[in-house]
């Protein structure tokens, strides 16, 4: 149960700022003014939006459709979208910490 309301962990991260989609062959990389975009695979697997030096968007793509995505504004809102569940996580950043490092182990994905 918890597996369907969880999103994956590519979006969580995303979520966060941090990019960590499985690696995969043929990135395509689109320069528009101050926003990057990045379709990683063929076929496209994940989209990924940066503005400047911060990811805005991430989504994760199937059959040329977008499934899901998670959208990080500039005020601090983080939206998480469930497309075909019609299921949605809004996020409201209040307060953001500086820490010290982490052990680079964690940032490996299963």
């Amino acid at each position: 149960m918890s597996r369907r309301l969880v999103p994956p962990a590519p979006l969580l991260w995303g979520a966060l700022g941090k990019v960590a989609v499985p690696p995969a062959r043929d990135t395509v990389v689109r320069v528009d003014g101050d926003t990057l975009r990045a379709d990683i695979a063929v076929p496209v697997a994940w989209r990924l939006t940066f503005v400047r030096d911060t990811l805005r968007r991430l989504e994760r793509v199937d059959g040329g459709r977008i499934l899901e995505w998670v959208e990080r504004y500039p005020d601090a809102r983080v939206r998480y979208r469930h497309e075909t569940s019609r299921r949605q996580l809004d996020l409201t950043i209040t307060r953001s910490d500086d820490a010290s490092a982490f052990d680079p182990a964690i940032w490996d994905l299963p």
